[in-house]
């Protein structure tokens, strides 16, 4: 379920900035491994728990965060963000002991459920977090234009870095972002976008199929 090396993680993906999962310019982490299976997952092949690309916590800390000054905080989900707590701790307090920035946090657990939790590093990692949106994803459930996927997950405020001003006057979005020949989705689709966005991709591969280019997909958001 987790791993014991905790100077790494098990990263599905990052990004240095982006404003589609939260407030203001954001670094935004996604970890590997869930074992919630909510019917309707986005990301199924982010619930596999086999390893794809272990991250130093330096390294990322110095990546998403120390160097980064353009981004006032961090979004992370996954996957399942509390699977690695321990490790995804060392990376904030590192970070911290250089700049100031807040953490928003994707959970399938809820509060409650986590406040008892005997997963390793959960209590720790909780106090790093500023904002926990949690609950699993409920397909039955789910909402459009919001910073979560079902009406079943709640925002709890866990300090004062990020105020619920904010939260409310958030503006959905989603962006699409290429890197290294892959398109992106990030933020919190319903299903129009989804298709929309796959079927960009096939018209892309039809139009330059006979050039030999390639852009794989992948849809990056939330629980």
């Amino acid at each position: 379920m987790y791993h014991d090396n905790f100077e790494v993680i098990n990263v599905a993906a990052s990004l240095r900035s982006s404003k589609a999962l939260g407030p203001g310019n954001r670094a935004v982490l996604w970890v590997m491994g869930c074992n919630q299976r909510c019917r309707g997952c986005i990301s199924p092949e982010w619930q596999s728990h086999e390893p794809v690309h272990w991250v130093n916590v330096k390294t990322l800390s110095q990546e998403l965060l120390i160097d980064n000054p353009a981004v006032r905080g961090i979004s992370i989900s996954g996957g399942e963000p509390m699977l690695q707590s321990k490790s995804t701790t060392a990376m904030l307090r590192y970070a911290r002991q250089y700049r100031d920035f807040d953490v928003l946090v994707y959970s399938g657990y809820t509060l409650d459920q986590l406040l008892v939790s005997s997963l390793p590093g959960v209590q720790d990692f909780l106090d790093e977090i500023d904002v926990l949106i949690d609950g699993p994803y409920r397909q039955e459930l789910a909402v459009n234009g919001q910073l979560f996927g079902s009406s079943n997950q709640r925002i709890h405020f866990l300090s004062d870095r990020i105020k619920p001003q904010e939260i409310t006057d958030w503006e959905h979005r989603l962006e699409i972002q290429v890197t290294e020949g892959q398109a992106m989705m990030v933020g919190i689709p319903d299903a129009r976008h989804i298709a929309a966005f796959d079927s960009a991709i096939d018209r892309f591969h039809s139009q330059n199929s006979s050039q030999g280019i390639s852009l794989s997909e992948t849809h990056q958001e939330a629980e």
